[in-house]
C-alpha cells in the first residue's frame, strides 16, 4: 500500500526534513508581522560573505547577476527553491520589488529561513554591472556531446528520466540538487536541462555558485526528442 502511494511522488524538497524538526520542536518566535529587514547597498552585497537570493524572472538574471548569487523567482515556487538551495541556518541577501519584501520574508520564514540580513531591488541592481550564463537550446547541445568535456545534467524528476533522457546524462532533481553535489564532476562543463528551462534556470544558478562551469539548456525537452528522432 506504502509503494502504491509513494509510486510516482516527486522527490521532496531539503527543506522538508527541516519542517519535520520545527514541527516537532516548535519555530522561533518571528513576531507579526514579521520585521522587515533593512535595505542595503549592492556593494555591500558584494563585499560580504553571504549568500545572495535573487528574484528575478530566469532571462533577467541569466543577463546580468551577481557573482554568487542564487535565483529564486518571486512566484509560486519561490520559497521551495529558497528552501531547498539554503539551510536554516545560512544568513542571507535579498534582492527583491519593495512591493512584495513583507510577503517574501514571510514565504521564506514558512520553510524555516529568517535570517534575512538586507535588500535592495531591482533598480538598484539595474546599474551594477553584473556577470552573465551561457545558454543554449537542445540543437546546440546536439552538438556538443561528442565533447568529452560536456557532462549532461537532468535536473527532472526521476519518473521523468525514466521515460525518455539523453543518454550519459545525470539525473538529481532541482529540489535535492544542494545534498548531491559530490555527484557531478567538477573537471567537466556542466549542461542542465529540464522538461522547459525553468528548473534548469534554479539548478544553474546554485551551481554556478558552488564554482562549476555550467550551461543553461533554455529549451523545451521534447525538442531534444526530436532532434533524435530526425
Amino acid at each position: 500500500f506504502v509503494d502504491f502511494i509513494l509510486d510516482g511522488q516527486p522527490e521532496p524538497p531539503l527543506y522538508f526534513a527541516r519542517m519535520k524538526k520545527l514541527n516537532k520542536i516548535g519555530p522561533s518566535v518571528l513576531g507579526s508581522p514579521i520585521e522587515l529587514p533593512k535595505k542595503v547597498s549592492i556593494q555591500e552585497m558584494v563585499d560580504n560573505d553571504i549568500t545572495i537570493i535573487d528574484t528575478r524572472a530566469k532571462h533577467d538574471f541569466a543577463s546580468s547577476h551577481l557573482e554568487g548569487s542564487i535565483m529564486a523567482s518571486f512566484d509560486k515556487n519561490f520559497n521551495t527553491i529558497a528552501g531547498s538551495f539554503l539551510d536554516g541556518e545560512d544568513e542571507f541577501y535579498l534582492i527583491i520589488d519593495q512591493d512584495n519584501l513583507q510577503e517574501a520574508i514571510n514565504d521564506l520564514a514558512n520553510v524555516g529561513l529568517d535570517k534575512c540580513k538586507g535588500f535592495a531591488t531591482y533598480n538598484d541592481l539595474e546599474s551594477w554591472n553584473g556577470e552573465s550564463t551561457n545558454s543554449t537550446d537542445f540543437e546546440g547541445l546536439s552538438k556538443q556531446m561528442n565533447n568529452s568535456n560536456i557532462q549532461v545534467l537532468d535536473v527532472r524528476k526521476a519518473t521523468e528520466y525514466s521515460t525518455g533522457h539523453i543518454p550519459g546524462s545525470i539525473n538529481i532533481a532541482h529540489t535535492r540538487l544542494a545534498a548531491n553535489l559530490d555527484k557531478i564532476p567538477h573537471d567537466k562543463t556542466i549542461a542542465v536541462h529540464c522538461a522547459s528551462g525553468q528548473r534548469a534556470s534554479y539548478s544553474i544558478s546554485l551551481l554556478k555558485s558552488k564554482g562549476f562551469d555550467v550551461i543553461w539548456v533554455d529549451d523545451l525537452f521534447k525538442n531534444w526528442k526530436s532532434e533524435v528522432k530526425a
